[in-house]
């Protein structure tokens, strides 16, 4: 038999549902000692979690109804705010060389090339597929936007941000509810 120190705690566990738009959403909430807690989010088989070592006087649930929803998703995920837009990039490559044409700093011949470039790739220049491109195409983007090429691609919201942050407000309501006292 193996050799191991056992504790045991008081966890509670909340389950949200008749949610609009959005799967049931189970949080387990554990005050662990004064000024320490954790979360664990889970909805439809995805789950988030965090621990926090410096609550100040309140409890987890006070703590997490507290916080906004950048700095929470920020503690549970690593899901970025904002992705790159390689479908934008298309449109931000197109403008770069008509603005060099226009300048005089390409010929209508090298223009014409690059445009044919950017558009065999339009259908490349996916979220998937992108950076992909961008790297077999370092050359091409280094000619039309310079050595600091990759601070031209446009960002966009990440959907599975805005999904988190979705639930994030969830469970915040949900706690608020809970903490309100029962009318009889």
């Amino acid at each position: 038999m193996i050799q191991m120190d056992i504790e045991q705690s008081q966890v509670t566990k909340l389950v949200l549902s008749n949610l609009e738009r959005l799967d049931p959403i189970t949080v387990f909430l554990e005050d662990l000692a004064p000024r320490k807690g954790k979360i664990t989010i889970e909805c439809f088989g995805k789950s988030w979690s965090s621990y926090w070592g410096g609550m100040g006087e309140r409890s987890i649930a006070e703590f997490f109804v507290s916080c906004d929803n950048h700095y929470l998703a920020k503690n549970l995920s690593s899901i970025p705010s904002d992705i790159d837009d390689y479908e934008e990039f298309v449109n931000v490559l197109k403008r770069a060389v008509l603005k060099e044409r226009r300048a005089g700093e390409l010929d209508q011949d090298k223009a014409r090339d690059y445009f044919d470039e950017i558009e065999s790739a339009e259908s490349n220049l996916n979220d998937d597929d992108g950076l992909a491109w961008c790297k077999m195409n370092y050359d091409l983007l280094l000619e039309i936007l310079g050595e600091d090429w990759w601070y031209e691609i446009p960002k966009k919201a990440n959907s599975d941000y805005k999904y988190l942050c979705n639930i994030i407000d969830v469970v915040r309501d949900g706690l608020r509810q809970m903490a309100k006292p029962k009318v009889a």
